[in-house]
């Protein structure tokens, strides 16, 4: 009871040290906590509403610090709301909780109602900015955070990190938001340094340890997901590329093929006008030693379709794909020109 009642007229950062060291059981004045005995407190009417409300936060204190069930805690809360709720620490509380149902939005409201009475409240602005956090990193399918309560909440993060630059509790609220930016590097520094600050002679020391493994954890498996994140757009981007090349590379064969078969085409038209001109010289220094005009007449008409079937041949060879076509016109062009060879002798 006396414990209590020194608390009476302490402000609020100084009462609720006080109280959390009891509630904690720290054994402070070698007293030890025990709710059956602060229940009996609280439920005294007898009693001031300052001394009933001081046993009350402590009970909260040590249910949400034992991570009681969000029912009870929520049941502490409704179970007081007329007797309490001209503390401002019981609207912290309700804050608390609200954030825990995932109400969110009333929960900011209901932090920011008390902030505003007291603007560098530390623990105060913690829990905003302890509320906002958690909002922005649940996968809650509700309404999401607004831009401007997420830029106030980076603003007062970094004013209590400005005040307690060591103090544990910030450190680790600081790595929470970084995460949230997916500053992967600069939140895992910051949760090393709050399992560095942490001090361990604190009775809560391992509860406080477990949550910052987990955190370290959270950050580490994101950087892991990020690496390989990275890994999988490396890959898909060099496959695009291989894909891309393999098209271009594609697209300048077809193109050499095209100029080799043009290169081609011009080489047989020469060989053509070529084999015309000499076997048109050749046929005339023949036609010469003809004396009879039949044999002159048949031998032109069998020059004239030999040099037919020698230039069909040659441009056949140009444009059929098939190779057994290609090889049949060979054949076909070798026997023409012998053929022609024979007659122009």
């Amino acid at each position: 009871m006396d414990y209590f009642k020194e608390s009476v007229g302490l402000d609020s950062q100084k009462f609720s040290s006080h109280l959390k060291s009891f509630a904690l059981n720290e054994k402070p004045n070698n007293l030890i906590f025990d709710d059956i005995l602060v229940g009996d407190i609280i439920n005294d009417t007898t009693l001031s509403d300052e001394i009933r409300f001081s046993a009350w936060y402590s009970l909260f204190l040590s249910m949400r610090r034992m991570k009681t069930a969000t029912q009870k805690i929520t049941k502490l809360i409704e179970g007081y709301k007329e007797e309490f709720s001209q503390f401002e620490l019981y609207k912290i509380a309700a804050a608390i909780v609200l954030a825990k149902q995932q109400e969110y939005s009333d929960a900011l409201t209901l932090a920011e109602s008390v902030l505003s009475q007291d603007t560098t409240n530390l623990g105060y602005i913690a829990t905003y900015v302890d509320i906002a956090i958690s909002w922005a990193s649940s996968s809650y399918p509700g309404k999401s955070i607004d831009d401007t309560v997420w830029y106030k909440t980076k603003r007062l993060l970094n004013f209590l990190i400005d005040q307690e630059p060591t103090y544990a509790k910030y450190q680790f609220l600081f790595s929470q938001f970084l995460l949230c930016e997916k500053n992967l590097e600069e939140a895992e520094r910051r949760i090393l340094l709050a399992i560095d600050f942490e001090e361990e002679k604190t009775s809560d020391y391992l509860i406080k340890l477990s949550d910052y493994q987990a955190h370290y954890l959270k950050v580490r498996a994101a950087v892991l997901e990020k690496g390989l994140v990275d890994e999988i757009k490396i890959l898909t981007d060099t496959n695009r590329k291989l894909q891309s090349d393999q098209l271009e590379f594609r697209a300048e064969m077809k193109s050499v093929k095209e100029e080799l078969k043009d290169n081609q085409r011009q080489s047989f038209q020469f060989i053509t006008i070529f084999v015309a001109v000499i076997s048109i010289l050749l046929s005339s220094i023949k036609a010469l030693s003809f004396t009879d005009t039949r044999q002159l007449v048949q031998f032109m008409i069998i020059m004239t379709l030999s040099l037919l079937l020698f230039f069909s041949t040659l441009f056949g060879l140009i444009s059929v794909g098939k190779v057994e076509h290609r090889v049949a016109l060979v054949v076909l062009g070798v026997v023409s020109s012998i053929f022609l060879l024979y007659h122009v002798a």
